[in-house]
């Protein structure tokens, strides 16, 4: 299939942030956008309880736990992916996280102050023994990077694509898988990396998304997905893997949660009028 053409950003629809892919002039929602709409009452109550706990009164607020994380994610999957191309996957994307990781401390009170999060100077540092930032992604993300390399190199017979942009034309998607590889017994497997503490419910609506943009686009068949988590912070095992055949539901119902998902997002898009969106996503460059 011929490539496309592929730019991205993001834009503020109402009080939601929405990720786009603009490709050959369609603007498609993201895959994490879309999988970001889900909510059940046990995730609801799990992020208030979490979110009340780390207040940043005396200690370290929620919103730094999810800045640094998310940094640390994105040097995570550059240096554990970059053991299956030539060379090393570092962009401006990996450059901006180590970047924030080295002046963590100096951008703090700028993101943290707001209204509803209030900078407090005495929170409590994220790290103990002065460990920073930079240090503590430097200590980490190699064991994240082993325990991905452990497992998943055994399993491999041939490396198709690595950060792989997929889409759907059919559905109005798109998105970017981390790793597609084929097995010696020829089966193709598509494979998530999440640096989480959980393998969550939208993180298989999210593969199979992927895996339908996969087949739309190559015309043939994903045999297995695959999820990959590691969190050195976790209690209890730091890391496990998960293929579809544990899962509780089949794929196509996943897929089918996720396109209920998707329905909702193009109607925000539709509302707020794609003469709009165009115009907001343009002017974000």
């Amino acid at each position: 299939m011929k490539e496309k053409q592929i730019d991205r950003g993001s834009i503020d629809v109402g009080d939601e942030n929405i990720r786009l892919y603009d490709i050959e002039n369609s603007l498609l929602p993201s895959v994490s956008t879309v999988t970001d709409f889900y909510s059940d009452s046990l995730k609801e109550h799990i992020l208030t309880k979490w979110r009340n706990k780390y207040d940043g009164v005396g200690i370290v607020h929620h919103e730094d736990i999810k800045h640094l994380k998310g940094l640390r994610g994105t040097i995570a999957h550059a240096k554990t992916l970059s053991e299956f191309v030539e060379g090393e996957i570092w962009g401006e994307e990996e450059q901006d996280a180590k970047y924030n990781l080295e002046n963590f401390d100096s951008f703090r009170e700028s993101y943290i102050d707001t209204d509803e999060y209030p900078w407090n100077p005495d929170t409590v540092p994220f790290f103990e023994d002065g460990e920073s930032a930079v240090d503590w992604c430097e200590r980490t993300v190699p064991q994240i990077k082993q325990e991905f390399l452990d497992e998943t190199l055994t399993d491999i017979e041939d490396v198709i694509a690595v950060e792989q942009y997929l889409y759907s034309l059919k559905h109005n998607f798109a998105g970017q898988v981390d790793l597609i590889y084929r097995k010696s017994n020829g089966d193709i497997v598509l494979c998530d990396l999440k640096t989480s503490k959980s393998i969550y419910h939208t993180h298989k609506l999210q593969v199979a998304g992927y895996a339908e943009a996969y087949e739309e686009m190559y015309d043939t068949t994903v045999d297995m997905l695959k999820i990959a988590r590691s969190s050195p912070e976790s209690r209890g095992s730091t890391h496990e893997f998960e293929v579809e055949l544990q899962w509780e539901e089949t794929r196509e119902n996943y897929f089918d949660e996720f396109t209920t998902l998707l329905y909702y997002v193009e109607y925000l898009l539709i509302e707020e009028g794609w003469d709009t969106v165009k115009e907001m996503f343009e002017a974000r460059k």
